[in-house]
């Protein structure tokens, strides 16, 4: 019986759970034996295998996180670690690797690659900073989950004529930032995309307060500035009073939305595929709304995705 083995690395994405149980009824049905890898790249090093069967997928589908956990792995960095991995591998029979993750995962499934591993690697990631792919698992779900909390901050900050800075994952890219801003009708957006001063950030808050606005939110992605700094700066130019919150890891958690759970049952249907027509080293992804894959080699290669036409209307709205 043809085996492969599937493990899910890095940060966890919404969706990943219901991605490893698609995976598992299709290789059941095509005579397969998939093997789940615990905690990533930890468990490949550490040959932390287990053979799935239907009742480690049973009811899911609408769970966050990943069945397997997750990890981040040092040894797996240095080559005997990675020759460790690839002697698991080897020792088990597992003829394809499957990696669920984002940037640094593709790293490691590309260095499988180049030890002569068969590898299918799918997007998951709540950041969205695959560029090749226009939408990577997880990613709708933390921005639905970023839109809730934003829009219960902003009922007691009106309740209150407070403004908000508010801070949203995304340590790569500011689609998080971007699309929660558009959603939650924040008045000004700060992302790694686009160059933006504290100054320009305050032109937009007091435009919407001189329009009427008594609780101007500002929607800012992490690791680019001081959000309680910006929250003070704000307050003393405005004469308004600022609060701030960091939404952290409750974007993550949480049932999948519908987009999710039915991209991870694509990314499911087209890796089978793709092991039955031995294809491999390929990346799935979305190109114009439709499945595809890519060469893995060339992935990590391609320039920003970000949706600079949705940035120009959302700024134009607020200018």
């Amino acid at each position: 019986m043809k085996k492969i083995a599937v493990l899910t690395s890095g940060g966890d994405a919404p969706g990943m759970n219901a991605c490893l149980a698609n995976l598992f009824i299709l290789s059941n049905r095509k005579g397969f034996e998939l093997i789940g890898i615990k905690e990533g790249f930890i468990g490949l090093v550490n040959n932390d295998f287990v053979t799935l069967t239907k009742e480690h997928i049973t009811n899911i589908y609408s769970l966050g996180g990943s069945i397997l956990k997750t990890g981040r792995s040092e040894e797996f960095l240095l080559e005997s670690g990675r020759q460790k991995a690839l002697n698991n591998l080897k020792n088990n029979d597992i003829d394809t690797l499957i990696v669920i993750g984002g940037n640094g995962s593709y790293r490691g499934a590309q260095k499988l690659a180049e030890l002569g591993v068969k590898i299918i690697a799918l997007p998951g990631t709540i950041d969205n900073d695959l560029n090749y792919t226009e939408k990577s698992l997880g990613f709708d779900t933390a921005v639905n989950n970023s839109v809730t909390a934003i829009d219960k901050i902003r009922d007691t900050m009106l309740s209150n004529n407070r403004g908000v800075v508010i801070e949203v994952m995304g340590r790569r890219s500011g689609d998080i930032a971007l699309f929660a801003a558009t959603a939650s009708n924040a008045d000004a957006v700060v992302v790694k995309e686009v160059s933006k001063t504290k100054n320009q950030v305050l032109e937009k808050v007091q435009l919407a307060i001189k329009r009427g606005v008594d609780n101007p939110t500002v929607i800012v992605s992490e690791n680019i500035l001081n959000v309680k700094k910006l929250a003070k700066d704000l307050e003393a130019k405005t004469g308004k009073p600022f609060k701030t919150t960091i939404l952290g890891y409750i974007q993550r958690g949480g049932n999948p939305t519908v987009f999710d759970r039915n991209y991870a049952m694509e990314l499911a249907v087209k890796t089978i595929a793709l092991i039955e027509d031995k294809k491999y080293n390929r990346a799935v992804g979305i190109d114009e709304g439709k499945m595809y894959d890519v060469d893995l080699s060339a992935v990590l290669t391609q320039k920003t995705n970000f949706n600079f036409q949705l940035y120009s209307l959302f700024d134009k709205l607020n200018s």
